[in-house]
């Protein structure tokens, strides 16, 4: 059985991760030599990515120390019409996942600092990254941030809903009541007590021989004071929920982009941004920081603030710094915000993968400094300023393996994986049960670990778990595969399955599986899911395979119907019928009877079809279930018909 609860979920909530992520999703580098694996974007004038460049073009130093760069592949990153979709011809909705027809998306989150931003001041720019994840592509990913704390969405496909949270966000920031002193003055005059500085301002609120008023000067000392505190609180917040969201990212696999929108950031020095440019290496992450520019006149107080062009320099300089450390980009959003963010989705659409040739001491130490340079004149290259060298994942644990895998939005596709549900109806508890069956292929040797989530349609998990199985591989005509199956039952509704493996020599694979814990229902009747199998292979009960394997000339059709009351059942028909694809012409069908009133609101249908005349191959079986005259629901399964062993 399945231990509940057994893997922590951590709540990841930010980043932009500009990644077909995983490195089981790229191309790998095959050499002689250990590489070490650096991104980089390169785009031209107009942001569009340079994709014709080779590893000579590359000219990468490691601490200062210049180093032969093996290979560089472009890896695309933009989806196209259609990408991510596994569904049968015809069909009606998702009844099987494979994680071998995963498309490689982006991860993308937009993370807000809120407070930076005076009120009601962003909400064009939030207008323009509502535009920016329409942009999105079906094999993407999008996440939502308020930094330092609030309202977080996690990787979603559900973009209307990311949309629908940025409309509630313009900045929640007040202006300072001490506009008459700027925000670089006060700094000068507190921390460093620049008496030249102190004269300036006090000639300006009192009077031109003011320099030997002490009460004017203390007054000013006092303000300063304040002024310094509470922006060194606001900065210490913003910095703080940045090195959270970089930790959050340090166990996924990948490059990441980070998207911060801000108002500004205000620091003393460059030390104070040295464990953001640490968690940045070690996650892989790249940053574009997009200021939020505030009027120069406060339109509420009809009156030019003489300090304004100081405060927005100030809180510029502290992202400049940022950018300075971590290889950033810095876009200062005015009027029209909306090119920065078309620009944005341009340079995300595509990044090199370059394999550098390792040197004898590099990981003697956690990190090094890197530079990256293309011999070429009209383009513009992004890279990080730093290099992490990781844990190894061999010392990792199959439990941090497994809970790494599920952390993630994207699939690992070492291990091939197909998985598909059944739901089926309660009746005593009013809750679903849900029978997931489970299939891993490659060279998979078990035994096999298994790793759980089930999250609702808010992001919520509500069921995790973990298990270990040793079954007997199952050969087909694609190579053995491992067959596992286990139940859950939950409320009705939308809902996310995330399965991971690691088999016995540290193999992984992972797969998404969208589900629908729900009946059909019409009337006075629902029906649960189709299950077909082998008769062959099938007793008493019918095992839910992935999708059945027909060797015989018989297939097992079952399903269970839930009516208001017994009378519905001498009412009610079930067609059956076999066909190449769900709406194909169909090559075999029958048509069965409920027969007499049966004591109970609650029937199991199960019924064998002759597919003996069928040549090997793939086909679908449909039930089409009908209620006086009426059509109640339309199921269908995929199966195989193979050669007889």
């Amino acid at each position: 059985m399945f231990r509940n609860a057994r893997i922590a979920l951590v709540s990841i909530f930010v980043v932009v991760l500009s990644a077909g992520a995983l490195a089981q999703q790229r191309p790998t580098f095959r050499s002689g030599v250990d590489l070490i694996q650096v991104d980089v974007t390169v785009v031209d004038e107009d942001s569009y990515p340079v994709t014709d460049l080779a590893a000579s073009d590359f000219t990468v130093t490691v601490d200062g120390e210049a180093r032969p760069v093996v290979q560089a592949q472009f890896i695309p990153l933009r989806s196209q019409p259609g990408d991510g979709q596994v569904e049968l011809q015809g069909a009606e909705d998702l009844v099987l996942t494979s994680n071998t027809e995963h498309v490689p998306g982006r991860l993308v989150v937009i993370a807000v600092d809120e407070e930076s931003i005076y009120f009601g001041e962003g909400r064009h720019v939030m207008r323009a990254a509502a535009e920016f994840v329409d942009s999105l592509g079906r094999a993407d990913r999008v996440g939502l941030a308020v930094i330092p704390y609030g309202l977080h969405i996690d990787f979603t496909s559900d973009y209307d809903r990311v949309r629908r949270a940025l409309a509630g966000l313009s900045g929640l920031g007040t202006r300072r009541r001490d506009v008459d002193i700027g925000l670089g003055e006060a700094f000068r005059i507190a921390q460093f007590g620049d008496r030249g500085t102190e004269i300036l301002v006090a000639r300006r609120l009192c009077g031109d021989e003011a320099e030997n008023d002490q009460g004017c000067l203390s007054t000013i000392r006092n303000r300063s004071r304040r002024i310094v505190q509470e922006t060194q609180n606001d900065s210490v917040n913003a910095r703080r929920g940045l090195e959270t969201l970089l930790e959050s990212m340090e166990e996924l696999e990948g490059p990441n982009t980070l998207v911060w929108i801000s108002g500004g950031l205000i620091i003393e020095d460059q030390f104070a941004l040295r464990e953001i440019q640490r968690r940045a290496a070690a996650s892989r992450t790249s940053f574009y920081l997009m200021m939020v520019a505030e009027p120069l006149i406060d339109m509420t107080a009809a009156s030019y603030q003489e300090t304004a062009r100081d405060d927005r320099r100030q809180k510029e300089q502290g992202l400049l710094e940022l950018a300075a450390l971590t290889g950033a980009r810095v876009m200062r959003a005015q009027y029209n915000p909306t090119p920065l963010f078309e620009q944005l989705e341009r340079e995300l659409s595509g990044y090199y993968l370059l394999g550098v040739q390792l040197g004898p001491t590099d990981r003697n130490v956690e990190r090094r400094p890197i530079t990256v340079s293309v011999a070429r004149d009209d383009v513009r290259v992004r890279a990080r300023q730093e290099i992490s060298f990781a844990e190894d994942e061999a010392s990792q644990s199959v439990d941090e393996r497994l809970a790494r895998m599920l952390r993630s939005p994207f699939s690992v596709l070492e291990l091939p994986m197909r998985v598909a549900t059944y739901v089926h109806h309660d009746v005593e508890t009013e809750r679903m049960r849900v029978l997931v069956a489970t299939e891993v292929g490659g060279d998979a040797l078990g035994p096999l670990t298994f790793g759980v989530v089930l999250r609702d349609s808010d992001g919520r998990s509500v069921w995790t778990g973990q298990q270990q199985v040793n079954v007997q591989p199952t050969y087909t005509a694609n190579g053995p595969v491992m067959e596992t199956s286990f139940q859950v039952s939950v409320p009705p509704g939308q809902y996310e399955l995330r399965l991971a493996v690691v088999d016995d020599i540290g193999q992984r694979g992972s797969v998404e599986h969208p589900m629908r814990a729900e009946v059909r229902s019409t009337g006075p009747l629902a029906v649960g899911d189709l299950v077909v199998a082998d008769r062959s292979e099938t007793g008493a009960t019918v095992e839910a395979p992935v999708e059945a394997r027909v060797s015989g000339d018989r297939l097992s059709a079952y399903t269970e119907l839930y009516a208001d009351s017994p009378t519905v059942w001498d009412q009610t028909e079930v067609h059956i019928a076999i066909a190449d694809h769900a709406t194909g012409p169909v090559r075999a069908e029958t048509t069965v009877t409920f027969q007499g009133v049966a004591e109970t609101s609650r029937r199991i249908f199960r019924y064998d079809v002759d597919v003996g005349d069928l040549q090997p191959g793939r086909y679908v079986a449909r039930a089409r279930i009908v209620h006086d005259s009426g059509e109640v629901a339309r199921l269908h399964r995929s199966f195989q018909i193979i050669e007889a062993r």
